[in-house]
């Protein structure tokens, strides 16, 4: 996942001062979001924030489902915690480096190992 992560993550970088003039220049009242990875544009805009999920429904991160991007089988958690380990492990640098540059406009930080805001995370009032 790692080479995936990285090109998602420069590609949210270089489009991030195109958002800002964007959403400057629409004004939106509601951003509703579909991807992977955040973009502090849009959620230090005076817009409220909604993210959907389409793509992997796993992101979302239940205790009673395998880790995402795992492959491994719900039913047979023998091999959850290595594969966590080493998730973190090859991707912890990447996540630092990409957490950081979202908090610096003043973004909230972002979960633990995670790319994306969810909605617990976000604190834009959404009820």
């Amino acid at each position: 996942m790692l080479p995936t992560w990285k090109t998602i993550t420069d590609g949210a970088r270089y489009v991030e001062s195109r958002l800002r003039e964007i959403v400057k220049l629409v004004k939106p009242n509601v951003i509703v979001e579909d991807n992977v990875v955040c973009f502090p544009a849009l959620l230090t805009s005076d817009a409220l924030f909604i993210r959907i999920i389409s793509c992997n429904p796993l992101e979302i991160g239940r205790l009673n489902t395998a880790p995402v991007f795992s492959g491994l089988p719900a039913n047979d958690r023998s091999q959850w915690a290595a594969f966590q380990t080493e998730y973190n492990c090859v991707h912890r640098h990447l996540w630092h480096s990409f957490n950081q540059w979202v908090i610096e406009p003043g973004a909230p930080p972002l979960d633990d190992l995670q790319f994306m805001m969810y909605l617990h995370s976000i604190q834009s009032g959404i009820v």
